[in-house]
Parts: C-alpha cells; structure tokens; sequence
C-alpha cells in the first residue's frame, strides 16, 4: 500500500517490490490516497522505477477501483461544482511535458484547466475562483469517469468525495486540522 508519491520514491520500495517479484508473488498495489490528484503522478512515477522485464505483471491499483461497485449515495448540487467549460474560450498548451487546455472567461482569468494524460486521457479538471485560487479538482480514470472530487478553500484541500462506477459518492475524507495542545513545563533547579 502507497499513501504518497514520496512512498514510491523510497529505495526501499522498490527493492520490496523486487523481493517479493523474485519470490514469484502475485503483485498489486494499492495508491491509497485520499488527494486523488496525486494518483495519476504516483503512477507516473511508479514507470520511472527501473524494473526488470519478468516484474512488469505488477497491478497498481486505487481506492476507486475498489469501491467501483459498492452502493454510494446521489450528489448533491452543492456537493461539487460543474461549470460549462464549452461556452468559454480555450487554449491549448503542452507546458510541461503534458497537454494542458485552459478555459479562461470574459474577464481574461483562467477558470479552469483541464490535464491530459501522454495518451490523450483526461487526467484532472482544476476550477479556479475569481483569485485564481484552486476551489475544486475533478479526477478522472483511464475510461474518462469522473472518480474523485477534490474540494479546496483557501487553496488547502478541505474534502475529497470518492465516486463508484456510477458516479454516486462512496466515501467523503474531510481534511482537519487539530490544534495541538503546548504544554511548557518548567522545572526548579535544585542547588
């Protein structure tokens, strides 16, 4: 299990991975990340690890791939938003090394911009407020479902809603921050 870009980056990840490989294990991997954003660049990553030909059968797979077919929940409209992106004027860019488009208003700001992956999936659709702040991240799989909405205030991810295969919400992670308790102890000297 994975729960963070940096997890595949450790050394020790990928020497488990060819342990296990040498031991003729069946291999999945599991991106359990609540920030769906980063599991497109996990995966991405994951090509990067230099492995052997014989341990290329390993399955990466993620949150939404487990739940694809569990019962979830209507969403509501103030659960997420959906801006017509059609009416607005695009421009194509491949900053990076990956296409981006980006949806800009009357205004001249950019409203949204869409990430496509190097086979021409859409990867994510980030919306943007009037201030250019991030305020929701729309993420989508290999067949172009929407799976995973990332909603941001103050450019800090607040929620993520993880969808089924129907499109229905499964799980909601809220993001909190808990205040931790200082306690200042003072100690006597004795002489």
């Amino acid at each position: 299990m994975v729960r963070s870009i940096q997890g595949i980056r450790k050394p020790t990840f990928r020497s488990r991975l060819m342990a296990l490989a040498n031991s003729n294990y069946q291999i999945v991997v599991l991106l359990a990340m609540t920030n769906f954003d980063e599991i497109w660049q996990a995966k991405r990553e994951f090509k990067l690890i230099k492995l052997p030909a014989e341990t290329q059968n390993i399955r990466l797979i993620n949150l939404a791939d487990i739940y694809a077919d569990h019962d979830g929940i209507a969403l509501s409209d103030d659960d997420y938003l959906t801006p017509d992106l059609t009416q607005l004027k695009s421009y194509e860019s491949h900053a990076g090394k990956l296409p981006v488009t980006r949806f800009v208003g009357a205004d001249g700001n950019i409203v949204a911009e869409t990430l496509f992956g190097e086979d021409s999936t859409r990867l994510h659709t980030i919306l943007f407020d009037k201030n250019s702040r991030i305020i929701q991240i729309n993420n989508y799989d290999d067949a172009d479902k929407l799976f995973g909405i990332e909603k941001y205030t103050n450019n800090l991810l607040d929620e993520s809603l993880l969808l089924n295969a129907k499109g229905q919400l499964v799980f909601r992670f809220t993001n909190y921050l808990q205040p931790q308790k200082k306690r200042r102890m003072i100690s006597r000297i004795h002489q």
